[in-house]
């Protein structure tokens, strides 16, 4: 909202007080002087109230009906209903937010219990509650067995005067939502979730993005992609059966929009699409998967329970943000209309609560070959959009109890590149990050570095300081030249590198004991620490890696790296970088852990 001006404002500002001890800080808004005065509760305190100082703020405006402390408020109110509830040996219906809503939109709360009709409570139990809680700002009403109960407590902002009329008020209110909530589900029941699916076409996601029908097309043929490759990795969507509840829980995931109870009560999508498919006798998994899609839907909210409607959850997520940023609508400042950086969060939570390791590079650009198959126009700078992602899993992981600088080192690693991994090559500077290839298993490693260096944080740093001695030699100008030229021989296939074999180390050139035995400990642990890593054994990856601390030590103590004879400067560099790609693909870009 706005007065004439440029001046915005989220509620009206109707007077200041502003003091420093007995002194007005005298300044204005708009044409709003501050000033000593403020008021109390709108229809039970007369005109203005006078603060001569500070101190007696809190006591004038109790005394004008206001309770100004936040949590005193709130202690109230919670006091206040759970007596209520008392009355009716019921407890509260659980609720993430309602009672900090409520808190914040009332001065002076009065509770109240109210009934209704017992006949609603054949209507769907989100239903009612969406109802009571989301519109009313009511708090429903449970019994000891966790039944809903025919009962509500609401909140007025005043006193108890007239409170039987205000009771009775409510109550009609109420009733008029469930009928009408009662009509809804039963006229929605006359039409079947597939015959619903045509009306998807009339539907516009996103008027540069088409319609529902063509978002839903889009998920099908990501769903695909991603199906072929969870496949390898999880054995839950190896049946049949799995396998077609996806396609069903795609085909029908979007067709509760279409029905009168959705568009009335807008956060029942999802819910209602359960609600109607379990009607209609589908297989569980799909019914579950309808709403699973959409969740989590806010802070707090449960996790997807299948695996399906968690694989649809995240191309649904992909597919928005890729036609959003194609459009060039990435969030500004605090303004994200489109909830972009929810959609981002929730869906790397989904990957680390369902343990899945999907490429997003890939997935995005599948995403972006969707949008062209439908000749839909993207201008997608996917590196905007991996950035913008990677900023939303440091807040993920921050919140798992990560640090920045563990964060910064999966997300400055690179991936093995596959087009180099067929040629025996291991990982090149121009692959993409770890932590997008890999997102759960790099949030595992990150959490085992996080716990090892809270709970043993002496073998913690002895661990990474040998291994930083590697990374930061061979970041020198001339190592990443000998680098460098070893993976382009590599890949045009030169003599000189076939006879040195795959890893382009010369083991005649060995001259000191110290490589050679890192040599061998490097070719005798390699295929186990390979293998560990194959199967995510954190443990025993780190455990074989921790082996080379003391061998690593003692090479650098021994030998001169950057030797005057450029055949041993080669072999030795190469020999580092076999060991550094080791540690690498296994914990990533260690150089940016701090040393506390």
């Amino acid at each position: 909202m706005r007065w004439d001006g440029k001046f915005t404002f989220g509620r009206p500002v109707r007077w200041i007080t502003a003091l420093f001890e007995n002194e007005i800080i005298s300044f204005k808004i708009e044409n709003l002087e501050s000033g000593r005065a403020t008021y109390g509760h709108r229809f039970l305190s007369k005109g203005p109230v006078e603060i001569k100082h500070p101190s007696e703020y809190e006591k004038k405006l109790k005394s004008a009906f206001v309770i100004p402390e936040t949590e005193a408020r709130k202690r109230l109110i919670q006091t206040q209903i759970k007596n209520l509830a008392d009355t009716k040996s019921a407890q509260i219906y659980p609720s993430n937010h309602l009672m900090e809503e409520v808190n914040l939109l009332v001065e002076y709360p009065t509770a109240f219990v109210g009934n209704f009709d017992q006949q609603f409570l054949s209507l769907p139990e989100e239903v009612l509650v969406t109802v009571m809680q989301h519109h009313q700002r009511y708090f429903p009403l449970i019994s000891q067995k966790k039944k809903l109960l025919p009962h509500f407590i609401g909140v007025r902002n005043g006193d108890s005067e007239g409170i039987d009329e205000v009771i009775k008020g409510n109550e009609q209110v109420l009733k008029a939502r469930f009928k009408d909530a009662q009509y809804f589900f039963e006229n929605d029941k006359k039409r079947k979730l597939r015959d619903r699916q045509k009306d998807l076409s009339k539907l516009v996601f996103q008027k540069n993005l088409g319609t529902l029908e063509q978002k839903i097309e889009r998920l099908k043929n990501l769903s695909i992609f991603l199906k072929e490759r969870i496949l390898r990795e999880k054995n839950s969507l190896s049946s049949t059966e799995d396998l077609k509840c996806l396609d069903d829980i795609v085909s029908l995931c979007k067709c509760d929009l279409t029905t009168q109870m959705v568009f009335e009560f807008t956060e029942l999508q999802g819910v209602m699409g359960k609600e109607y498919a379990q009607l209609e006798g589908y297989p569980e998994t799909v019914c579950q998967g309808i709403l699973d899609h959409y969740l989590p839907r806010f802070q707090g909210d449960s996790f997807p329970k299948t695996l399906p409607g968690a694989v649809i959850g995240i191309t649904d997520r992909i597919d928005t943000l890729t036609g959003s940023f194609g459009l060039k609508l990435a969030p500004k400042g605090s303004s994200d209309p489109l909830g972009l950086r929810r959609s981002a969060a929730t869906m790397l939570q989904i990957l680390i609560e369902k343990k899945l390791d999907i490429d997003l590079e890939k997935l995005i650009e599948e995403a972006e070959a969707q949008y062209k198959e439908q000749q839909i126009k993207l201008d997608l700078n996917l590196s905007e959009l991996e950035i913008f992602i990677l900023e939303r899993c440091e807040t993920v992981w921050k919140t798992e109890g990560i640090r920045y600088d563990l964060f910064r080192t999966f997300k400055e690693a690179v991936a093995p590149a596959d087009h180099l991994l067929e040629l025996g090559v291991r990982a090149s500077y121009s692959s993409p990050c770890l932590l997008l290839k890999k997102p759960f298993q790099s949030f595992r490693r990150a959490k085992f570095l996080e716990n090892l260096r809270e709970k043993e944080k002496t073998k913690f740093v002895e661990f990474i300081l040998a291994w930083v001695r590697i990374f930061n030699i061979l970041k020198s100008k001339e190592a990443q030249g000998i680098i460098q030229s070893h993976t382009t021989d590599k890949q045009l296939g030169s003599a000189s590198e076939s006879q040195a074999g795959a890893s382009g180390i010369v083991l005649e050139q060995f001259n000191a004991p110290e490589e050679k035995t890192l040599y061998d400990r490097i070719k005798k642990l390699e295929p186990e620490i390979t293998a560990a890593r194959g199967v995510n054994d954190i443990q025993k990856t780190y455990e074989l890696l921790s082996s080379f601390q003391s061998p690593i030590n003692l090479f650098f103590d021994k030998i001169l790296v950057m030797d005057p004879d450029e055949t041993l400067r080669k072999n030795r560099i190469l020999l580092l970088k076999n060991l550094r790609d080791l540690m690498q693909e296994s914990f990533g870009e260690i150089t940016q852990i701090v040393m506390d």
